[in-house]
């Protein structure tokens, strides 16, 4: 095989994934420190091929760690944007920054012929509220109404008088700064449309010897991509008001006695120091049979006080009014507090095994409608089986959910089976689709929730009221809890579904306080979104979190909440020439409301140009952004039952693949796969979603994990979605050698140990490695390390999986498994990379540290994720390149 640059001078040659190996003096030198007395072993064999795996392509991670804030990168000056998981600085110079909008290909066919050759698909991610870096400059706000601009911050432009933000006539676009100003200043162009239109007398002006306004430098909607508008009255049905957080516990004896119910007080606890607003106002309400609502005023001096309503079969209700059970945090936090302690002691003496959960989420969802909207956050370690929306058991899943499993982790991290052993058999098409067929019908039913009538009942009233939901799911080991029906409501209103599948509390007891403190980020509320698209581009397909129906068409949608880690996708279609056109134009309005109450609108402006080689195409691709796409357009295809994925996913690989070839390959060999430079890693991440636990559907992935990453996928970033489907692996072991110049590097913070392939043939018995999925750091301690190596090393003696717990404060202390905290650690190596990774990953959520060592019943969860190895019948890395050379040479005949 071969992979080519494009044909250009600006081209690069790939860079190489494999570290410098060390010398075998520091071989030995790290040997003798380690103490290790026998020859090590891989943990898998490596297998014969003439194709030598260690040059075929595989992404690089960094190794120089950047200063702060990365390398800077001004809009109006790169083609290709910086790599989505890497650190960098983006300068708003007048198109949007790739953190909001990124796309498949960035420069785009100017012919519908051009685009059809490729096979590449023309779309566009979009994370409206993505979160900036600390070094980029925060979003302008422009007031254009005549009120006050009181609260919005210093960086607030106001025009006293004005009606509302100008907009073109024909096609609605906002300002922005490609509209062309002319006669004077009096007119403007839509760079959308092509419509000139003339503007108000108000935001008229006179145009400088460049044919520029002379006010520019005042007008932030004319020198930023992205710009926050104040909305004005008129775009608002009546009152905004700032967002409010009902927190539903359950309360059965099952919650109290895996100590799920002590982890979820804790975390509301963790949350009231943490509300993202003076005015952010908390309910609680608990259930098990029956529903317990608190008055939180702390007017109301009584303890214990509570409501209980029984009545959970008809039309559950809150008993009182909303600002009794409503109230403003910082006025209330010790009433909160105690109340909640309350809640915590009678809970243990509970004897009560049935729930009413869907009961008190529609009782929640009532009660922050009459508040005026917010988010529900839903807790449930059990099933709800009594009360409205009661759920069967669906005992017709044991099959698919039933497993062996030795260990569970905190939160899910993939499959819980070890790769098959040996060289797996050349993957088949046909056989695969066979299978995929054979399950697509168990499928369809799988991911339908029960209960529809009522979901979407209640679906309608959180979209008409402004609620959002996020379902946090606990249930007892290896038991089945239906999250295709409880996370159902969280994934159509714009929420996120958190499953945790260890009930022990001496698993990393931090992880839910992360994910409730990350769900309370800054988010847009009551949220309505359009995409508009230059003049010949249209808008034919969106993927989202939420289904179809749920959107107004396919460039506009309707949702109560966005959240910031939240990405929705759209694909793009010529209905028209582009050729008269050297750029086209992406505007993505989102009307919504902010944590104050205020209602804005949110506008994010690209400019990207266009181009009739097809060379370019190819050489413009973003590899990141194209398998995000490819990876939404599967997870909906398989959640909804809609056409073959994998067969899909293969054919348009291919096609893509076989497209270069025929028409950019500088040289061609009968023998030789030819790969694109942008598109040398198509193959790989093609495979490694077939492994995935989202997408294998085999037996050993249980149903419930299954949903969640299907889900998760739906919603997911540019930036999260290839370390999910392809984990970098780095050897920490190595650090430790007699290359003092390596160690003083990482521990003076200027450098991380390089990535290596994720196969098990680079995983050895005398070794330490870290792998990042970007749901854990798994670190995996070879079977040949001693403890008293691993203590240096780590910080702790690993007899058993172990979690680190990071607490919310910052503090962190290596835990064993019983919950004893081990000495030292604090300033070692690894503890070091590791914080350096997190700081790279930026806002994300928190990763959690999981520690592995070798045979024990937690070893299969590292395995299985060693991509590049036969997992599950599925095909080596590179037995699967070669499958891809046979299609394409199939098509090329």
């Amino acid at each position: 095989w071969t992979h080519q640059p494009p044909p250009a001078p600006r081209s690069s040659r790939a860079a190489r994934h494999e570290p410098s190996q060390p010398s075998p003096t520091a071989r030995q030198g790290a040997d003798r420190q380690a103490g290790i007395t026998r020859a090590p072993t891989t943990l898998t064999r490596h297998q014969s091929s003439r194709i030598d795996p260690e040059q075929i392509p595989r992404p690089t991670g960094p190794s120089d760690l950047p200063v702060e804030g990365g390398k800077r990168y001004e809009t109006d000056k790169y083609t290709l944007p910086p790599p989505a998981t890497s650190s960098y600085t983006v300068i708003d110079r007048g198109s949007a920054s790739c953190r909001f909008i990124r796309l498949t290909t960035n420069q785009i066919p100017a012919l519908s012929q051009t685009a059809a050759t490729s096979h590449i698909p023309i779309g566009c991610v979009v994370q409206p509220f993505a979160e900036l870096a600390p070094t980029e400059e925060q979003i302008p706000v422009v007031d254009f109404s005549a009120s006050s601009s009181e609260g919005l911050g210093n960086n607030t432009t106001t025009s006293s008088g004005a009606p509302g933000p100008v907009r073109c006539p024909r096609c609605r676009a906002y300002v922005n700064p490609f509209m062309a100003s002319s006669a004077g200043g009096r007119e403007c162009s839509c760079n959308l449309c092509g419509h000139v239109f003339q503007l108000p007398q108000w935001y008229s002006c006179v145009l400088d010897e460049f044919g520029r306004r002379r006010d520019i430098m005042e007008r932030p909607e004319l020198l930023k991509g992205t710009v926050d508008f104040v909305a004005p009255a008129e775009y608002s049905d009546g009152i905004p008001q700032p967002p409010a957080f009902c927190f539903v516990i359950e309360t059965t004896f099952m919650s109290a006695v895996t100590g799920f119910l002590h982890q979820a007080i804790e975390s509301v606890k963790c949350a009231l120091e943490h509300m993202p607003a003076v005015t952010s106002e908390v309910a609680v309400v608990t259930f098990d049979h029956c529903l317990t609502f608190y008055p939180l005023d702390r007017l109301f001096t009584a303890k214990n006080q509570m409501m209980c309503v029984g009545d959970v079969e008809d039309d559950p209700f809150f008993p009182a009014p909303t600002d009794v059970l409503c109230v403003n945090v910082q006025e209330n936090h010790d009433k909160i507090v105690e109340v909640l302690d309350s809640v915590l002691e009678r809970a243990q003496d509970s004897k009560a095994s049935h729930s009413a959960g869907n009961a008190a989420l529609k009782a929640a969802v009532d009660l922050l409608a009459a508040r005026g909207g917010g988010v529900v956050m839903q807790y449930y370690c059990s099933v709800p089986d009594v009360g409205v929306g009661a759920l069967n058991k669906r005992e017709d899943f044991k099959h698919i959910h039933a497993f062996s499993s030795s260990g569970s982790s905190s939160a899910v991290s993939g499959a819980t089976s070890a790769p098959t052993s040996g060289s797996a058999p050349p993957p088949s098409s046909a056989a695969g689709t066979s299978t995929e067929h054979g399950s697509q019908k168990l499928d369809k039913v799988m991911f339908q929730p029960q209960q529809a009538a009522f979901y979407d009942k209640l679906a309608k009233h959180c979209y008409e009221t402004g609620v959002g939901v996020e379902v946090f799911c606990q249930p007892p080991s290896n038991a089945f809890i239906d999250l295709a029906s409880l996370g159902h409501i969280a994934h159509v209103t714009g929420g996120h579904i958190h499953l945790y599948t260890q009930t022990s509390t001496d698993r990393d007891p931090e992880r839910i306080k992360r994910d409730v403190i990350r769900t309370l980020a800054p988010s847009g509320f009551n949220c309505i979104f359009k995409l508009r698209t230059s003049k010949g581009l249209a808008v034919s397909k969106f993927y989202g979190p939420w289904s179809a129906k749920h959107g107004l068409d396919a460039s506009s949608f309707a949702i109560p909440r966005l959240h910031p880690d939240t990405a929705v996708a759209f694909l793009l279609k010529h209905d028209d020439r582009l050729d008269q056109q050297k750029h086209v134009y992406l505007q993505c309005a989102c009307l919504y409301t902010n944590m104050k109450g205020q209602r804005m609108i949110r506008v994010i402006t690209l400019a990207t140009p266009t181009t009739s080689s097809l060379s370019s195409v190819f050489r413009y691709t973003e590899i990141d952004c194209l398998i995000n796409v490819l990876t939404r357009m599967s997870a909906h295809g398989v959640m909804h039952g809609v056409g073959h994925y994998r067969e899909d996913l293969l054919n348009m690989c291919v096609d893509m693949l076989l497209s270069y070839r025929l028409h950019c390959a500088t040289s061609t060999t009968a023998g030789q796969l030819i790969l694109p430079e942008s598109l040398k890693l198509l193959p790989l991440y093609v495979m490694a979603l077939f492994k995935h636990a989202a997408f294998r559907g085999k037996s050993e992935v249980r149903a419930d994990e299954r949903v969640y990453f299907l889900m998760r996928f739906e919603r997911l970033p540019v930036s999260m979605s290839s370390l999910s489907l392809y984990p970098a692996l780095r050897c920490l072991h190595r650090s430790l050698t007699n290359d003092r110049k390596l160690e003083a590097a990482i521990k003076a913070s200027s450098l991380l140990p390089p990535t290596i392939a994720s196969t098990g043939e680079k995983v050895s018995s005398d070794g330490v490695y870290l792998m990042d999925d970007d749901e854990h750091f798994l670190i995996y301690v070879g079977c040949d390390v001693r403890p008293s190596y691993v203590t240096h090393f780590l910080g702790l003696e690993v007899e058993e999986p172990v979690y680190w717990s990071v607490g919310v404060d910052g503090e962190a202390s290596p835990l064993y498994s019983n919950g004893m905290a081990a000495a030292g650690g604090k300033d070692c190596i690894e503890r070091r990379i590791v914080q350096h990774l997190r700081a790279l990953k930026g806002s994300h959520p928190h990763v959690p540290v999981r520690i592995i060592p070798a045979r024990s019943g937690e070893e299969g969860r590292f395995s299985c994720r060693l991509v590049e190895d036969p997992v599950s019948g599925e095909a080596s890395y590179v037995d699967f390149l070669c499958q891809i050379h046979r299609l394409v040479n199939a098509k090329l005949d």
